[in-house]
């Protein structure tokens, strides 16, 4: 039996997640997924934005034992600042997790959209080791400059 010592870690669950478009283009995140994101387990939450309604917000805020874990970055859609007199959220975010930084931004802002050698710079300019980026309905995982 292997004990572990005292700088040994517990493993932290993060939730990258964006482009809800709740209610705008879904009537609610697919039933298969949902029953996945169990209030409690998750410590951290980290949205590229489009979220659309305060409820949205909400709901990922109630998925985090620390509400103050859940990190949300301005999308296109977001209706929840200013006038709405809701949350406003920034345009850009950067996260701590464990040893990691974490660059946070939906991504409407890179021209052209999705290009890698603008994700990089903004990587390089907020010093981040990981860039999380919404906005291309779609996943991809790209290691630049060892990063």
């Amino acid at each position: 039996r292997r004990r572990l010592g005292h700088r040994a870690r517990a493993m932290v669950l993060v939730l990258c997640i964006g482009d809800m478009h709740v209610p705008h283009r879904a009537t609610d995140l697919p039933p298969k997924f949902k029953k996945l994101l169990v209030p409690g387990k998750i410590q951290h939450v980290l949205c590229t934005g489009d979220l659309c309604v305060k409820e949205a917000y909400d709901y990922l805020r109630g998925l985090c034992p620390n509400p103050g874990n859940v990190h949300v970055v301005q999308g296109v859609y977001d209706e929840m600042g200013g006038a709405h007199g809701g949350v406003a959220f920034p345009e850009t975010k950067t996260v701590r997790v464990g040893a990691f930084t974490i660059g946070l931004i939906h991504g409407h802002q890179i021209v052209p959209w999705g290009d890698v050698d603008q994700l990089a710079s903004v990587q390089r300019k907020m010093n981040a080791d990981v860039l999380v980026v919404g906005h291309r309905a779609g996943f991809a995982s790209h290691k630049i400059e060892d990063r």
